[in-house]
């Protein structure tokens, strides 16, 4: 019984789900069950797999009397030159989410860390995180540790969103990859942003760049380059990083898919001069019209891999068949103090540099 109300608490915290939805109705048995079940979440409370100190230790993290949190924390304590550069500012919160250092934040506070960090000059790369690469960072663990590198790890998956509430965080909302884009080009235009579009193919790029200096025209695209669909040479990505700081962008957005476009942005992190390389998939393909996206309020209800399946169903049916069962499982297992995730104390070491060897066959994973 304990377990079933944690598990009802964790997916009714979203405060958009339509009352008549099936997480609606869940939320409403759940204030049944709470009553019952708050002594035995309170003697959890301030602790979770993986953190050593209360979590009341952290200033500015306030938990709600009936919810069990996951691992929350700001980014703290001394890193070296090199890792501090790539780390998000200490005033991102971020949450344990299954070993991986996942952002408390939304879309305005995610636009304003990266014009803030672009200011500044600092260098980075955003990983825009869904279920199926936190699953996935379980059993990678060069993988997991390139997220915890990253200088945001943005909630693209309404469930990270809901454990980000559960946690205290209730400001924190989905930071999809195709919104942020959006976001980011029109708020970038007063700083005279500059943006480099890499990935897709030659024609989705061309259909993107050209409904992106329609919706945005003063927006300053510095260039575009579509990848051979296959792994890249050393001399390649020589010739391919001399393109992109010749070009002078401050935002590489990086459209490939998951774990490529992670390993790519971490393999060429040193190599390029942009502020920010940020990964974010699909959204060249829903941007130029390619693929069609899920309408907002299926986005917002969690439910956004069902349209997805039904639109891709030969590509993607093995991956949600996985991913869903096992983000679940797990995040009771967290939850439930059934097993430790913690985030690992050597992820301020070096960035895979080289595409050969063990970065070739993680991609082709």
């Amino acid at each position: 019984m304990w377990i079933a109300a944690q598990t009802t608490i964790l997916f009714s915290m979203d405060r958009d789900v339509p009352p008549w939805s099936t997480m609606g109705v869940l939320r409403r048995i759940t204030e049944y069950v709470r009553t019952g079940t708050r002594r035995n979440i309170a003697k959890h409370r301030g602790t979770f797999s993986g953190c050593r100190t209360p979590i009341f230790q952290n200033p500015g993290v306030f938990m709600k009397n009936n919810a069990m949190p996951f691992v929350a924390t700001r980014s703290s304590g001394a890193r070296t030159t090199s890792d501090a550069a790539i780390h998000a500012p200490a005033t991102t919160p971020w949450i344990n989410l299954l070993g991986v250092r996942v952002s408390a934040i939304n879309i305005p506070t995610a636009v304003e860390r990266i014009l803030g960090a672009i200011a500044a000059g600092q260098k980075g790369y955003i990983c825009v995180r869904d279920v199926h690469g936190m699953v996935r960072c379980q059993k990678d663990t060069p993988f997991r540790h390139i997220h915890n590198r990253a200088f945001l790890v943005t909630p693209d998956g309404m469930p990270l969103v809901w454990a980000l509430r559960l946690s205290g965080h209730k400001d924190a909302d989905r930071v999809y990859g195709p919104d942020l884009m959006m976001a980011l080009f029109d708020h970038g235009r007063t700083q005279g942003i500059k943006h480099f579009l890499y990935g897709a193919s030659p024609h989705t790029l061309a259909l993107l760049k050209q409904r992106l200096l329609e919706k945005f025209p003063d927006a300053r695209i510095v260039g575009t380059y579509s990848p051979p669909f296959r792994d890249l040479t050393d001399d390649e990505e020589q010739s391919i990083s001399t393109m992109i700081n010749e070009s002078g962008a401050d935002v590489l957005w990086v459209g490939l898919s998951t774990p490529k476009q992670e390993l790519w942005m971490a393999r060429m992190r040193q190599r390029l001069t942009a502020s920010m390389l940020i990964g974010v998939g699909a959204a060249f393909d829903f941007h130029a019209g390619v693929k069609r996206q899920a309408p907002r309020f299926i986005q917002r209800s969690g439910c956004e891999w069902m349209f997805r399946l039904a639109c891709e169903p030969r590509r993607l049916w093995r991956r949600y068949a996985v991913a869903i069962p096992s983000f679940i499982v797990l995040a009771l297992s967290q939850l439930c103090k059934l097993k430790e995730f913690r985030i690992d104390p050597d992820v301020g070491g070096e960035l895979p540099v080289s595409a050969a060897g063990r970065g070739k066959r993680l991609e082709n994973r």
